[in-house]
């Protein structure tokens, strides 16, 4: 598989980010060339993305070669520290140690799987997202476009949540002082979670809950936050001070949120969200998909703090038996969520393909579990082959996902039928931990364990997929990256010899003669092409 992968044709690298510190999570505004980094420091960074090559005489050649060259990284070091993208630096964690000390406290109440090692570390911006939708009531609809973006979330490892407002956070200089940061604050809850928030999320517009964020943290709760009322609210430090006793907060829930469910035992590792923004989906490192009913939050007579009973999830008998509903009901209809089986695997990304009817999830063992709308209990397939986990999943199309694997490498993979199509780009053996999407989808972004966020040439991705457009409605080729490989081959993820790699190619040539996709076909096969295609294309 590795000799395989190390010959497939990568994207064109282009100049990375380098930041001050390790990024843990990173954000790219919705419609400028700007993006967002949470540190391991505690502090959230702003940067302008630069779309230039790593090497204007031959950048793409060079990745063509193979994954994690040693003079490739050296040059992508050479011309990083040419050109400084930073904008600003802002402290986004606590900085008292008295609540620092405090939630620790909190932290083993709360989270009892969580090491004491863990909850002892220093204050680090975990999640940073801006808002890609109108947050106030007072802008028009006509101005809505215009605001993508506007607002910065941060989340921390102390359970603290900010709303930063972008353009004054992008104004501010690394020697300014406190008081300017301050101003860049338009609400902060400190106390938002009694543990580490590792996942926020924005809903839809579309959404019951409105614009709502979701947050996820190490104890497996779940938390939606209502943005308007907290604009509203006006206050810098909603809920900034602890009770006296960790217990009395229990049962009140903070200012501004609005659904609290805690219904899993690890820690929240992905959000996906259905396209009419009704149903939400959550997957966890206990080897559990929650479906979570968002019009529950907006019904009346309805709990707004929902805890499942922390039983042994391979028992489910033992856990329906411990939680009590009215006869003929279930948890969907009296606690808004309904909860897999235990998958015996961590699941660690999810996303939605085939137009919302299957649920994709990554998982600790590498491979893909696949839901089917509706029927959540169980898996309805699976698709093995990554050698390790796939910590982050990114939706190109319908067919098509792209995989951040810990092995270092990101696939371009079609589901249904299952084949992996090549690789982007990787981070010399480093584990990809997120994946995202640039301004106009022009470019694909990549989180590691070094200082740098990766850029990839994603245009030829969004460019093909909308001169598909029309060929998709005819019904002349499938939709997306994977409408060039449906060529009813075996699969490319165990047959992996040069002569399966010859005979393929001879049937991939015959079953574009007959028309099945056309140019456009074409186009996609020149994407990922093995080192055996060149070869054979040149007699």
């Amino acid at each position: 598989l590795d000799r395989h992968l190390a010959f497939q044709t990568m994207a064109t690298p282009l100049r990375p980010i380098e930041c001050s510190a390790q990024p843990l999570s990173f954000s790219f505004h919705p419609s400028r060339d700007l993006v967002a980094a949470g540190l391991c420091d505690g502090t959230a960074e702003l940067h302008d993305v630069i779309f230039s090559p790593l090497d204007a005489d031959g950048g793409a050649a060079a990745g063509q070669e193979g994954v994690g060259k040693a003079d490739d990284n050296q040059s992508m070091e050479d011309d990083d520290s040419e050109v400084d993208t930073i904008l600003s630096t802002i402290y986004v964690a606590r900085k008292s140690q008295q609540e620092g000390g405090e939630t620790q406290m909190l932290a083993k109440l709360d989270g009892k799987q969580q090491s004491s090692g863990k909850a002892k570390q220093g204050p680090s911006c975990r999640c940073v997202l801006f808002s890609d939708s109108s947050q106030v009531d007072e802008v028009s609809s006509d101005e809505k476009s215009s605001t993508r973006g506007r607002f910065l979330y941060t989340a921390c490892n102390h359970g603290s949540i900010r709303c930063l407002d972008t353009e004054k956070a992008c104004r501010i200089q690394p020697n300014d002082d406190e008081g300017d940061e301050n101003d860049s604050i338009v609400w902060s809850i400190e106390n938002a979670h009694a543990v580490g928030i590792n996942r926020l999320y924005q809903l839809p517009h579309s959404s019951p809950c409105g614009d709502a964020l979701v947050s996820g943290d190490d104890a497996g709760n779940i938390r939606i936050w209502d943005t308007a009322l907290l604009h509203n609210e006006g206050g810098k430090q909603a809920n900034s001070k602890k009770p006296a006793n960790p217990f009395d907060g229990l049962m009140q829930l903070p200012t501004g949120c609005i659904q609290h469910w805690k219904i899993h035992q690890d820690y929240i590792t992905d959000f996906e969200v259905d396209a009419d923004g009704k149903t939400l989906f959550a997957t966890c490192a206990d080897g559990t998909l929650s479906v979570l009913d968002l019009r529950f939050v907006r019904r009346k007579n309805t709990p707004r703090a929902v805890s499942r009973p922390e039983v042994d999830l391979r028992n489910p008998d033992a856990a329906e038996a411990q939680i009590k509903l009215p006869k003929g009901k279930t948890t969907w209809d009296v606690h808004g969520y309904v909860q897999s089986d235990n998958q015996e695997d961590e699941l660690l990304s999810c996303s939605l393909v085939k137009s919302g009817t299957k649920l994709l999830c990554g998982s600790q063992e590498g491979i893909l579990s696949i839901f089917t709308h509706g029927r959540w209990g169980d898996i309805s397939d699976r698709f093995p082959g990554h050698p390790s986990s796939i910590d982050a999943l990114l939706r190109i199309d319908d067919d098509t996902v792209l995989t951040g694997s810990s092995d270092g490498l990101v696939r371009a993979v079609q589901l249904l039928p299952n084949q992996l199509l090549g690789v982007l780009g990787g981070h010399d053996g480093f584990p990809v931990e997120a994946l995202g999407w640039g301004a106009g989808r022009a470019y694909v972004g990549s989180l590691s364990h070094d200082e740098n966020i990766r850029l990839w040439d994603g245009s030829f991705l969004k460019d093909d997929d909308e001169d598909m457009d029309d060929d998709v409605e005819e019904g002349k080729v499938p939709s997306g990256l994977a409408g060039a490989s449906t060529k009813g081959e075996d699969d490319d993820w165990e047959d992996m010899d040069e002569d399966d790699d010859e005979d393929s190619d001879d049937s991939d040539s015959d079953d574009s003669d007959e028309g099945g996709g056309g140019k456009k076909a074409k186009k996609r096969e020149k994407m990922f092409k093995t080192a055996n295609e060149e070869f054979f294309s040149d007699l």
